[in-house]
């Protein structure tokens, strides 16, 4: 149970530093238009870069994806925080130290 325990924490690790890789990618773009989408016009024609982002729902899609992942990586911090808790009193006790 042990190995199991140390490979899904390792495991935890490797895939909580993918996603503070993703994140930090993505806060870099979560104020750009999407490449991938077209430009706004103004009414005169003339392209309006401010609106293009703005509106862009590929960067609005992104914010809203990094508002979840923050809510969700806050929740699973305060769990992982209550299990290490419960780690180090059951250390104390087999220590003889008070909990």
């Amino acid at each position: 149970m042990t190995a199991l325990t140390s490979n899904a924490i390792e495991r935890l690790v490797r895939e909580a530093l993918e996603l503070h890789r993703l994140v930090k990618a993505a806060e870099e773009v979560q104020h750009l238009r999407s490449p991938a989408t077209g430009v706004e016009k103004n009414g005169k024609g003339a392209s309006d870069p401010t609106a293009s982002a703005a509106m862009c729902p590929k960067r609005l899609a992104v914010v809203e994806t990094l508002t979840t992942v923050h809510h969700a990586v806050d929740l699973m911090a305060d769990e992982i925080n209550t299990h290490a808790h419960y780690a180090s009193a059951a250390l104390n006790a087999w220590d003889g130290r008070k909990p």
